[in-house]
């Protein structure tokens, strides 16, 4: 996890480029666009202090219409 005064990015390394996102923590909306076993996946996310931690609310969107939410801290 990186942190700069407008963003918080987070990955791993995965087959390809890896995994990476971008997150906004001032709460407006953040798009990140992977690859993933030959799917597409976006996902759409806000990142909002809640005190000293951050938490993350995401919804990811497969390439099969299949969403998932979750939310990260």
């Amino acid at each position: 996890m990186r942190h700069t005064a407008t963003t918080l990015s987070a990955g791993h390394a995965s087959e390809g480029d890896g995994h990476n996102a971008i997150y906004k923590p001032d709460g407006t909306e953040s798009r990140n666009d992977l690859g993933s076993h030959g799917q597409k996946i976006v996902t759409i996310s806000k990142a909002v202090w809640e005190g000293a931690q951050v938490v993350i609310t995401i919804t990811s969107t497969y390439s099969k219409d299949e969403k998932i939410d979750s939310q990260q801290i």
